[in-house]
Order: structure tokens, then sequence, then C-alpha cells
């Protein structure tokens, strides 16, 4: 199957929650419609849940790790950006 060039284009300048919306679209209004998904946007479950979840998996992946590890070196790394980047963070 040959992806015209537009569509090739255009998801190359998706940021990376636009393009699991644009992946996911048909299966998160689905589940949005039967009330898998409640009183968030798709964007807030796909900031607070796909990410994470995504984070944790890379992490395990590249570092062989179990989900235990991978949380505390996702956690770890998380105190370490906001601590080199304190003047960034808004409160």
């Amino acid at each position: 199957m040959s992806v015209p060039q537009a569509t090739i284009r255009t998801l190359l300048t998706l940021s990376s929650t636009e393009f699991i919306l644009f992946e996911l679209r048909e299966q998160l209004q689905k589940a949005r419609l039967e009330s898998c998904v409640v009183n968030h946007s798709i964007p807030d479950y796909i900031l607070f849940v796909l990410t994470p979840t995504l984070v944790l998996q890379l992490i395990m992946d590249d570092m062989s790790l179990d989900m235990v590890g991978a949380h505390q070196v996702m956690m770890e790394s998380a105190r370490m950006g906001m601590f080199f980047n304190e003047d960034d963070i808004v409160s």
C-alpha cells in the first residue's frame, strides 16, 4: 500500500501527542463512546497514561530492567530534570 507524499509530510511535522492521536484516533474515539475514557480529553489520556507507559517500556527494553526498576529510573530522571531546569518550571 502506497502512502501519499502529503500524508508523509504531515506525519513528519506532528508532535508525539499529535502522532499518537492520529494513529489511534479510531480506537480512542470508540473507547470514548463506550465510556472507557471518561471525564478526560483524549490528549489527557495520552499525556497521563500512554506516554508514561511507553516511556517505561522503552526504559525496560533499553536498560534490561523490570517495571519497578524502570519506574525508579524514570522518577530519578524526572527529579534530575526538575533540578537542572528549575528556572523553566511553571508553578
